[in-house]
């Protein structure tokens, strides 16, 4: 089988959808099925070694990358520039891919390029439709005319999720033998973690003197990050003076006043983007993960805090729902009383946080990256056939 993967969202720091990226990539690049594999992103071919050589990058290539992100995502607000893109890349990806229809193209990425053989795509969510007013108005256009042309084209379509799964097929009126449901998997550093006792590692963080809920995810509108302030500033102060709230991810879009409330608000940490290495230290020592979402294509974070045995609160959302499974404090998602609640019960309820563990632990091990590569190939071979 030969496969070309859409690479555009492999752009340090790595997100969601990244991870999802290069997982895949890495899965495809050792599986015996897969006879030639490509990489293509923004109108070029790329070598796979060039995504999987550098894992995580040292601080100042952090800094150089994370500029180049930003210019690229203040283009991405911008209307005329998406549009102008559009236009461009249309053409020279038409010539570019034209060789290779005889390979299948697979975004990972909810558009797909102008290409004449056979093609899936994976869409993640439809919050573009659901929550447009969480997104730059530039974004919500582009995917407003990609999505259902990319539905309308591919093969086949996957989503992370059951849940999404349904969405699509109902919003585009779809075979929903043309939608399959590939649930994403959990890293085995998460999975294998060794607890351990001492919390020197989390001294360069601020960390290391009180226990913290961590809160992991891009700091923008579907977040939902403004209910989980509110509710650290309901919580009785005998938790907010022996608690810190850290918050860990870059910054996205539509995010000014959660921005300041991050670095005004007592007893809040903003981290920033953290190092996978990092991030496991950081949920290992969590009291417990906040997961406040309104909307979720997966939820990657709750999983990989159950892998490691952190107890989860999370919003009662449907995707949610059903990855998360085993013993997570639910909450309505712009209830911030509730949150309070719950985050004042896993303060004080040793047991529970000791049952969360466990049932977390059992729960994530169902998911794999190993499981979600093998079930996409499946799916190449269903899109691939006559």
């Amino acid at each position: 089988m030969k496969v070309i993967l859409g690479t555009d969202s492999l752009m340090p720091p790595l997100t969601g959808i990244g991870r999802y990226t290069k997982e895949l990539l890495s899965g495809l690049l050792s599986s015996p099925e897969i006879e030639d594999l490509r990489c293509f992103s923004l109108g070029r071919w790329h070598a796979p070694q060039e995504y999987l050589g550098a894992a995580e990058h040292s601080a100042a290539d952090q800094v150089r990358l994370s500029t180049a992100g930003q210019v690229r995502q203040w283009l991405a607000r911008r209307e005329w520039a998406v549009q102008t893109y559009q236009t461009v890349a249309g053409v020279v990806e038409r010539l570019r891919l034209h060789r290779y229809r005889q390979y299948l193209f697979h975004s990972p990425n909810f558009h797909l390029p102008s290409f004449e053989g056979r093609s899936v795509c994976t869409i993640h969510d439809l919050s573009y439709l659901r929550f447009p007013q969480f997104h730059p108005h530039a974004r919500v256009s582009f995917l407003s005319r990609a999505v259902p042309e990319a539905v309308k084209r591919a093969d086949l379509i996957i989503t992370d999720s059951l849940a999404i799964k349904s969405e699509v097929e109902c919003e585009f009126r779809i075979d929903p033998s043309r939608v399959c449901a590939i649930p994403l998997g959990v890293e085995a550093q998460f999975l294998n973690h060794i607890p351990s006792p001492s919390r020197e590692s989390l001294r360069k963080f601020g960390l290391a003197d009180r226990p913290f809920f961590l809160c992991v995810g891009t700091i923008e509108p579907r977040k939902n990050l403004s209910t989980l302030l509110d509710a650290w500033e309901a919580l009785p102060a005998s938790i907010r003076k022996t608690h810190v709230l850290a918050v860990v991810g870059t910054e996205g879009w539509h995010c000014d006043d959660v921005m300041h409330r991050l670095q005004t608000t007592a007893h809040v940490a903003y981290l920033d983007y953290v190092p996978r290495a990092s991030l496991t230290t950081l949920l290992d020592a969590a009291t417990a993960l906040v997961f406040p979402s309104y909307y979720e294509g997966f939820g990657l974070p709750l999983l990989e805090a159950q892998a490691i045995g952190t107890p989860v609160i999370a919003s009662d959302i449907p995707t949610s729902r059903e990855i998360g499974h085993a013993l997570v404090k639910w909450f309505p998602p712009a209830d911030s009383s509730c949150l309070a609640v719950a985050m004042t019960e896993a303060a004080e309820d040793d047991a529970w946080r000791r049952l969360c563990a466990e049932a977390g632990r059992r729960n994530a091990s169902n998911f794999s990256w190993e499981r979600c590569v093998a079930q996409t190939i499946a799916c190449y071979d269903l899109a691939l056939m006559d």
